[in-house]
């Protein structure tokens, strides 16, 4: 019994360290905690990162890419570009406004809106079987991005940690899987599975933290 309440209450902890990492990265990446020089305008400065990003945007249903810079969305390096953009409006739509530094996207319904179509448009569009035969991973072949593209699945979790529960479910449910399987062998990576040495691993760590409390919610 001593063994089991000390073992609830280490995970207790351990639990309280995630979410405390978790925090201090949004308030890194939104700017206000961690800019004491500049943080007072960044509400203003990410809305108008956010505006720029917007009036580029094909908005449409029929589209076929989200950027006209980034068309070609069969190449992984145009899909972790699109979100990057789509990154700076989430950015802006989390960033509470202050006294002398407005931001009209704070928890807006319509840029919540324009970033939920765009991250569907991606997932549902450009998350499907590899175009080479995957290695196996306990004897099942897993989905996984393009050329095993660490900087998708870490895109996705950048804006899964700045949104939270504001993404709808089903959304937040396709993008959390989607990024699960993204390096099946942890010491090998590249679409023939190239075996990379411990340069390569801070961004793969990075994600695994950002999705463990995703992945136990589901």
């Amino acid at each position: 019994m001593i063994v089991l309440l000390c073992s609830f209450a280490y995970d207790q902890l351990l639990e309280k360290d995630y979410q405390v990492i978790i925090q201090n990265y949004i308030d890194s990446m939104v700017g206000i905690k961690y800019m004491p020089k500049y943080g007072t305008t960044a509400p203003t400065s990410n809305q108008n990162a956010a505006d720029k990003q917007i009036a580029k945007m094909l908005l449409t249903d029929d589209r076929a890419y989200i950027f006209p810079q980034y068309p070609n969305l069969d190449q992984g390096e145009e899909i972790v570009n699109s979100l990057t953009q789509i990154l700076q409006i989430v950015i802006a739509y989390a960033t509470p406004p202050l006294p002398n530094s407005p931001n009209i996207h704070y928890k807006n319904i319509t840029t919540l809106d324009i970033i939920s179509k765009a991250l569907t448009f991606i997932v549902d569009k450009q998350y499907t079987l590899r175009k080479y035969v995957p290695p196996l991973l306990n004897g099942v072949r897993k989905q996984d991005w393009y050329d095993w593209q660490i900087a998708t699945p870490r895109a996705i979790n950048d804006i899964l940690m700045i949104m939270g529960q504001d993404i709808p479910n089903e959304l937040l449910t396709k993008l959390v899987k989607s990024s699960r399987h993204y390096q099946p062998n942890s010491t090998h990576t590249g679409p023939i599975g190239l075996q990379q040495n411990s340069s390569h691993f801070p961004e793969p760590v990075q994600v695994q933290v950002q999705l463990r409390t995703w992945h136990q919610q589901l």
